[in-house]
């Protein structure tokens, strides 16, 4: 009995954990910064919002989005390029004063975009294009003990998905929409690689933003 107890407890011991530290807290980065300024933006527009852009534009003042190109996965075709649709801090300061409902609104829209500091958070985008019921891979790298973020943009109309697995395919997050607006943190235990999957379940092309701290 005492040698099956020990077999049993060898076996278990010897099946790798997944690349994650449980117990870690994953505060929110620079890209979820960067999703909360867009979904701001994006409600600025839909309700002609003045303090909701300025707010936005603000946000993203500080964060500067590095356009990096996916290369080609082994064995594949190059992918096709895509827009990294991502709206400025300079767009949403021109819609809060475009909307501006008084002069001095509008005087202080200016002052905040003269103040604004140098940016100084960065995070990594690529953009991707993805055909109706179809997925996309990416294939990332993060340090240990380190906050690591994934982060999906859509158009906005689209449901997407996402799942980022480790090395050994082991499930770290996974988000199933309804919308296209995903982010996954984590700290990874070790160094390691991670693939990020992109679903599209619906009938019709995505355009889509990756972005990762």
């Amino acid at each position: 009995m005492i040698g099956a107890v020990s077999l049993a407890w060898a076996q278990e011991a010897s099946v790798p954990l997944v690349n994650l530290i449980q117990d870690q807290r994953a505060d929110a980065g620079a890209v979820a910064q960067v999703m909360a300024a867009q979904d701001l933006f994006a409600v600025a527009r839909a309700k002609n919002d003045a303090l909701a852009a300025l707010a936005a534009g603000r946000i993203m003042a500080e964060i500067t989005v590095a356009k990096v190109q996916r290369g080609p996965a082994e064995g594949e075709p190059a992918p096709p390029e895509a827009a990294l649709a991502l709206a400025s801090s300079g767009a949403m300061f021109d819609l809060a004063k475009a909307l501006a409902f008084d002069e001095g609104l509008a005087a202080l829209i200016e002052q905040e975009r003269g103040l604004a500091a140098p940016s100084t958070l960065r995070v990594m985008g690529a953009a991707g294009l993805i055909a109706g019921q179809a997925q996309d891979r990416w294939d990332l790298a993060f340090y240990a003990g380190d906050l690591a973020e994934v982060a999906v943009i859509g158009p906005g109309t689209a449901v997407l998905q996402i799942t980022v697995t480790d090395s050994a395919g082991r499930v770290i997050c996974q988000q199933l929409g309804p919308r296209d607006r995903l982010y996954c943190p984590f700290v990874p235990r070790d160094n390691g690689r991670f693939s990020v999957l992109v679903v599209n379940p619906g009938a019709g092309p995505v355009g889509y933003a990756v972005l990762i701290n």
